[in-house]
Formats: C-alpha cells, sequence, structure tokens
C-alpha cells in the first residue's frame, strides 16, 4: 500500500525524496517517465491511483473483517487473481514501448505476484462459493472510496502548490509601500493613546508608531513580544502597550499588569522593557513568583488600579476580539494582510508615512 501511494504522489507530480532514491534515473531505469507515459491511465484514472485504491481497500477491509469471515479472504483472492494480466501489460510497456522501467512498478507487480502464491498455497482460490455478493460489493465500494479520496487529496495538493507558487507575487504585492499605505489609512483612526496609561518602549519622537494591545497570559503575545525586541534597536520605532481587561478577568492577571505601572513609576519605561523581556520568557507564568525578584510594595501595586479601570473601558472602545492586536499610527493593522512578523520587512513604508 506505501509503495501504491508514493507512486500515486509520484504520478501527479508531488516528488518525494524516497522515490528519487528507489527509483534511480539511467539508461533502462526511469520511473517518473514510465508514470506520465501515455499508456500510464485507465480512462483518465492514473494506474498508480487504481492500484492504491486496490491496496488501501484490502488492507482495510481484510484488517478489519478478515477475523470474522473466510468469505473476504476468499475474495481478495479471487481480485487478486483477476489484478494479475496487469503485470503483463505493464512489462509489455514498460521493455517494448517505454523502453524504461519503473522500479516501484516492478515492486507492486512482485507483490502482487507474492499475494498469487500466498493465496495458491492458502488454498484460498479452491473455494469460490466462499466469494459472496456482500464481500465483493464492500471490496468494490472501499475501494471506489479510495480512488476518490486519493484522487480528491492528489487535487487539493495540486491546488495547494498552484497557490505556493503565487505567494512570492501575493508578498511583492503585499509589502509595496503603496498597497500598504492604502490598506492601513483605510482602516479607522483611533484615539492617541495617553503615555502616562501605556508602557512606552522605544524612541517618542520615532516616526514609526505601534500600539500593542495585548493580554500577560496569552502565548501568542509572548511570542510576538519577544520577536519584536529587534525592532526596538531602530531610534524611529516607539511602540506603545496596553492590555486588554474585562470585567471578568482574573485578579493574578489585573495584579500583573498593576506591577507593571508600579515598577514604570518607580523605574521608568527603561526599566520596564527587560521587565516585559523576563515576564514573556517565563514558560510558567507565576505573579506571585514574578513579584518577588523587584523591591516593591503592595501599596505602590494598589493604586494602580486607575490603570485596570481606564483599560477597561479602552477594551470596550476599541472592540478588542484578540490579541495581540496593534495599531500603526492610530490605524488598525490590516490583520487580513499583515502581522508583526512583517514589520521589518514594512519598516522602510513605516519611516516613509
Amino acid at each position: 500500500m506505501i509503495c501504491a501511494m508514493l507512486l500515486d504522489f509520484e504520478a501527479n507530480d508531488h516528488k518525494s525524496s524516497l522515490v528519487e532514491r528507489l527509483c534511480p534515473v539511467g539508461k533502462h531505469l526511469n520511473c517518473t517517465s514510465v508514470l506520465k507515459s501515455h499508456g500510464s491511465t485507465l480512462y483518465g484514472v492514473s494506474w498508480a491511483s487504481i492500484g492504491f485504491a486496490y491496496f488501501a481497500s484490502s488492507f482495510i477491509i481484510l484488517t478489519c473483517m478478515g477475523n470474522h469471515s473466510l468469505s473476504y479472504i476468499h475474495t481478495a483472492s479471487f481480485l487478486n487473481l483477476i489484478s494479475l494480466p496487469f503485470i503483463i501489460y505493464s512489462l509489455y510497456y514498460q521493455i517494448k514501448i517505454a523502453k524504461r522501467l519503473c522500479i516501484m512498478c516492478l515492486s507492486i507487480m512482485s507483490i502482487l505476484v507474492y499475494m498469487f502464491v500466498v493465496s495458491v498455497y492458502g488454498g484460498f482460490l479452491s473455494s469460490y462459493p466462499h466469494i459472496t455478493t456482500k464481500s465483493l460489493v464492500l471490496f468494490v465500494t472501499i475501494g471506489l472510496i479510495m480512488l476518490w479520496a486519493s484522487n480528491m487529496y492528489i487535487a487539493l495538493c495540486g491546488r495547494s502548490m498552484e497557490l505556493n507558487s503565487l505567494y512570492p507575487y501575493f508578498n511583492r504585492l503585499r509589502y509595496d509601500s503603496s498597497v500598504f499605505q492604502a490598506l492601513l489609512n483605510n482602516q479607522p483612526l483611533i484615539e492617541r493613546i495617553p503615555e502616562e496609561m501605556s508602557i512606552n518602549i522605544g524612541n517618542p519622537c520615532g516616526k514609526v508608531k505601534i500600539l500593542k494591545v495585548c493580554d500577560p497570559f496569552c502565548s501568542a503575545c509572548s511570542k510576538s513580544h519577544l520577536r519584536m525586541e529587534k525592532l526596538f534597536e531602530n531610534s524611529e520605532v516607539f511602540m506603545q502597550v496596553i492590555f486588554c481587561v474585562n470585567r471578568n478577568d482574573s485578579d493574578a492577571k489585573k495584579n500583573i499588569i498593576k506591577l507593571f505601572f508600579a515598577l514604570k513609576e518607580h523605574y521608568g519605561n527603561t526599566f520596564l522593557k527587560q521587565v516585559l523581556h523576563e515576564w514573556y520568557s517565563l514558560k510558567k507564568k507565576d505573579y506571585e513568583i514574578f513579584k518577588r525578584k523587584y523591591d516593591i510594595d503592595d501599596a505602590s501595586i494598589s493604586k494602580q488600579g486607575d490603570k485596570i479601570t481606564w483599560m477597561e473601558k479602552k477594551t470596550k472602545e476599541l472592540k478588542i476580539l484578540y490579541t495581540p492586536t496593534f495599531y500603526i499610527g492610530r490605524h488598525h493593522l490590516p490583520d487580513d494582510f499583515y502581522s508583526e512578523e512583517d514589520f521589518s520587512v514594512l519598516m522602510k513604508s513605516l519611516i516613509k508615512m
């Protein structure tokens, strides 16, 4: 079944390094040449797909039903018997017409011969009354289903390959500065975020102003923050960080946000850059353990409640549905086309804005 599946992929232009190793190209050897030849199909369906459907249906039925009734084993033996003429056809076509041999095809034929020998020695071909209509219909039905599934999967893979080939052209279009600016300017403009209500990283006078709405316990926020840290080295970048807060959020989430702002009040934004790095680098985030790392009193943390209230209102106002959410120059980043991973590529366009 695996051999048939590999052949099926190869016949439909889905290259495999394993097939390339098993099917070396030589003067008289070329699997691709045979599989792409005129005689490799039957009424538009490749013999490789038919072979996969045959082996897959036999494997499924014998695995599930073989122990319950001998009729399925006898039916499989009968189907193997009527498949033997294909060996003569394939050998004749490869030797006389294609004048190339396919190693994997020969492997399939040897398996068919082996199955025939087992059927003969096992006596499975001597009792035709055991071949019931029910077992025959089941083999045909499962075989047709597997043939359909194989062709559908290959069609989807082919479609995926076509789309992947277009991706470089799509990137060229979306990274074009005029296209990016047009998409960005089409987004609604939000009010300025007061710097005292955000954690501020970078140069406040920088041309590239980014607002990030995140969640301190969000894994995607952690990954995005760590990926963006290289951007902070650019003197033209200024990022404000606020947090998505809802009334029903846990105390741990609200407390860590208040801790951030208490540390900002005591040590400044530059210190908070390292604090956020340490927090988002943690695999297991625990407020109480993290708090012990810093010399900060509970009173300083408690008085940051106004930040939580403000962020609750801002979360509703901005209609934040997921984190992280980004705004560039007070416009929502068109996240159908871009993410924070694109910032480094878009930097030239952002600086020109």
